[in-house]
């Protein structure tokens, strides 16, 4: 009995002196069902509103990249255009919300540009193209600044046990893992 208590408190003090105490795990599908729950989000100007939409989550591979796509659709007097968006970046971590944000993009990518209006969509020129190619990366950073991949819930007990102990956060292997201290 005594060596199952020395060995336990061996094991707990290697942990703490180690500096890890284990791992949070957040899956592909935990990181999606959040995300899509925040959405849609339409943000106006002037004449002209802009929604997003359909966003999906994805781990291109990359050891810490994160990517997220999703339908970008703008709304002007009379017409309307709209487009798939892809936005690969790291995941920060925010101790005082809580909450992990996409952060350093390093490639935006407009597919599937169309334009329409009532009666639906048809293909765009490539003119049209080029504009949405412009705009959508300023749009996406800004809403992607203020909007959190992930909030931990404090009314979760795993959640609110790793608020204040992130000590790095990495994507591998479908997962979004959290390192704690």
């Amino acid at each position: 009995m005594r060596s199952w208590r020395s060995t336990v408190l061996l094991l707990t003090l290697g942990a703490l002196s180690s500096g890890c105490l284990g791992t949070f795990r957040l899956s592909q599908e935990q990181l999606q069902r959040r995300l899509a729950s925040r959405f849609p989000i339409t943000r106006s100007a002037s004449l002209v509103s802009v929604t997003l939409f359909e966003p999906k989550v994805s781990f291109p591979g990359e050891d810490g990249q994160v990517a997220l796509a999703l339908t970008v659709r703008g709304d002007g007097p009379g017409v309307a255009a709209q487009a798939r968006a892809q936005v690969q970046g790291l995941v920060a971590y925010e101790a005082a919300d809580g909450a992990f944000f996409l952060r350093a993009p390093r490639q935006v990518r407009v597919s599937d540009v169309r334009l329409g209006d009532a009666q639906g969509f048809t293909p765009a020129p490539a003119a049209v193209e080029a504009v949405l190619g412009a705009v959508v990366p300023l749009v996406l950073g800004q809403v992607l600044d203020a909007l959190p991949v992930y909030v931990l819930d404090p009314n979760k007990a795993d959640e609110a046990k790793v608020k204040d102990r992130v000590k790095a956060v990495r994507a591998r292997d479908g997962a979004l893992l959290i390192e704690l201290k």
